[in-house]
């Protein structure tokens, strides 16, 4: 598990609509194929921009920049990089801190930026 430090949520996908959907939320997993995905709500999302992990690796490490890396044959690869939505608030953003994705959230997307996790 991952934890997001300040403001942002994770960017993901609805496979069934192909909707973007938000989670703070750091359960993460492998999708069926191979993609980075957050387990929430008894669903797997895959993370948007999607991540796709070898099927050689051996371990995956999430820097604190969000960089995403495997390790595959003895060295680290670059495999992805963790994108955050940052949003603006309006008045009526309201804020659940619970571990669950939503669809749209109640105010306007004001940005991505790389993912700034814990050390």
């Amino acid at each position: 598990d991952i934890a997001i430090v300040g403001r942002g949520n994770f960017c993901l996908v609805d496979h069934e609509t192909a909707e973007r959907r938000y989670t703070r939320s750091g359960n993460l997993v492998l999708d069926l194929n191979g993609q980075l995905a957050v387990n929430a709500d008894n669903a797997k999302w895959t993370i948007d921009p999607p991540i796709q992990i070898p099927n050689d690796w051996e371990r995956i490490s999430v820097l604190t920049d969000g960089r995403v890396q495997t390790l595959q044959s003895g060295a680290w690869t670059d495999v992805g990089q963790l994108q955050l939505a940052i949003f603006t608030p309006t008045p009526t953003l309201m804020i659940h801190w619970l571990p669950t994705v939503i669809p749209m959230p109640l105010g306007r997307l004001c940005t991505t930026h790389p993912a700034m996790l814990p050390v």
